[in-house]
């Protein structure tokens, strides 16, 4: 009677109330972020007045969190694409050194054959260099009809190789200055935590691919209709908890890899927007020009 005085509905009697300390930190956790289930939820005059005061101080507190750790991660993330678009101009600059050292090998039996013809000579293409790397003479403009002294064949396969090396490396810097993370990856890599997720709960929960993937889809989106709720809503037992203590990491990893997909996402698209803008400008200007 002194609860329902206070504002108790009874819609949990009979049943084992989620108010431990890892449904109370869940609980915590969707009233900040704005998930609100509403599976659990204060029934108490006192509880809601709670509710209200932790809402009003933890709901910037955690938009304060979220934009801050969102920039870390992009950071990270920015850093961490940086280093693979270096690695992989790292493995065509390694491919281009093999390539420069078979171009020498070559040489040296064009050398060697040139002896034999007053050093005046003239070869077809040099294979194994791969399909796309099939190298011949008459690409440089020699022709059975200009043949060219062995020392100035040597010059020029040297200066290609050289050149290429340097396309490769200006290359790479080029797109470093300008470096951004495509809205390609950023989709995916949200796509891939949302699956994670879905995929995880599949398993847990015995639902649909489709049902763990609309849980995790209406958490992270802070919609939140509460239809869907791992552990059964409800239980004390050992296995719920664990399932209530790795929801609630999930959720709050996946607001803030959220933030960050949003500040990779802004960044991408203000950069189009300037590229297209000097676009039109310069198009603009060739026209009054």
């Amino acid at each position: 009677m002194w609860a329902i005085r206070r504002g108790y509905d009874g819609k949990e009697y009979g049943v084992s109330a989620q108010w431990t300390f890892t449904g109370a930190f869940l609980y915590s956790l969707t009233v900040i972020t704005t998930i609100g289930y509403g599976n659990t939820s204060a029934k108490t005059y006192f509880g809601k007045t709670l509710t209200i005061l932790f809402a009003i101080i933890g709901i910037p507190l955690m938009l304060l969190f979220l934009t801050n750790i969102g920039d870390v991660m992009a950071k990270i993330f920015r850093f961490l694409y940086a280093r693979s678009i270096r690695l992989k101009y790292k493995l065509i600059l390694w491919h281009k050194k093999r390539q420069a050292a078979k171009i020498r090998k070559a040489n040296s039996l064009i050398a060697k054959m040139s002896r034999g013809t007053n050093n005046r000579a003239y070869f077809g293409p040099i294979r194994g260099m791969g399909t796309q790397d099939d190298f011949s003479l008459e690409s440089l403009g020699i022709t059975p009809n200009n043949v060219m002294n062995a020392n100035d064949v040597h010059e020029l396969l040297a200066a290609r190789a050289h050149l290429d090396q340097l396309e490769v490396k200006e290359s790479v810097e080029a797109h470093l200055q300008r470096i951004s993370v495509p809205l390609s990856l950023v989709f995916l890599t949200m796509l891939a935590y949302l699956i994670t997720g879905s995929i995880l709960f599949c398993l847990w929960e015995e639902w649909t691919f489709l049902d763990s993937f609309y849980f995790c889809y209406i958490s992270l989106t802070t919609i939140g209709f509460g239809d869907k709720f791992p552990g059964a809503s409800v239980g004390n037992d050992k296995e719920a908890q664990e399932k209530l203590v790795i929801t609630s990491v999930y959720l709050l990893f996946g607001m803030a890899l959220l933030a960050m997909c949003f500040n990779l996402a802004q960044e991408e698209v203000v950069n189009k927007m300037a590229w297209m803008a000097k676009k039109f400008r310069s198009k603009d200007d060739d026209e009054y020009d």
